[in-house]
């Protein structure tokens, strides 16, 4: 699977759970759409299934979950079989 068919999976997986994004913005800043902790994990939760996959904890601390862009590319690698830890020290 593709960085682009991850990153509408989790998109959508967000706005199932209720958490909108804006349309116009594809590196979403999920810190802000994000206000509900149920939400959150119904995401994670949707993600999951999704993708067929479980999200390590380590991937889900906010900062490693800045954006739409940076959690879906971080994703992609842990589908790959990429430790992409390295790519959150920004």
């Amino acid at each position: 699977m593709d960085y682009k068919e991850v990153y509408l999976i989790v998109k959508e997986a967000f706005e199932q759970a209720g958490i909108v994004f804006s349309p116009d913005d594809d590196d979403l800043v999920l810190s802000e759409y994000i206000t509900d902790s149920i939400q959150y994990i119904t995401s994670i939760v949707n993600i999951e299934n999704a993708l067929d996959i479980e999200v390590p904890d380590e991937y889900l601390l906010p900062e490693r979950m800045s954006t739409l862009k940076a959690f879906s590319e971080a994703l992609t690698d842990l589908m790959k079989g990429n430790d992409a830890n390295d790519d959150w020290d920004d």
